[in-house]
């Protein structure tokens, strides 16, 4: 008589996953840009991420603004610019120290 006998191992695992919500939070602001214009008013802008963390798992987002603007260069161009020391009178086209100066 022949006798067999079969262990059968079982092994059973699982895993169990939390979702926790993580806010959003921005990053540093980073460099301003070159200026558009060179003179008579131009814009720079600077901008951030909110990615360090992002947002994850229903977590709120960023508040506040992803760039900024900023004016710059805003004197006048050309021959509206006084010459050093000089500034523009509202009571004339060209730049005198100011108005008495032009009697």
């Amino acid at each position: 008589l022949l006798s067999l006998s079969v262990s059968v191992c079982l092994s059973v695992s699982f895993s169990v996953s939390l979702s926790v919500s993580v806010d959003g939070v921005w990053t540093p602001w980073g460099a301003w840009s070159v200026c558009d214009r060179s003179c008579g008013g131009g814009k720079a802008v600077r901008t951030r991420a909110c990615s360090d963390p992002p947002p994850k798992n229903g977590g709120s987002a960023c508040g506040g603004e992803r760039y900024e603007v900023m004016l710059c260069n805003t004197e006048p161009c050309g021959a509206d610019v006084c010459p050093a020391g000089l500034e523009r009178a509202e009571c004339a086209t060209r730049c005198p120290r100011s108005c008495a100066d032009l009697q």
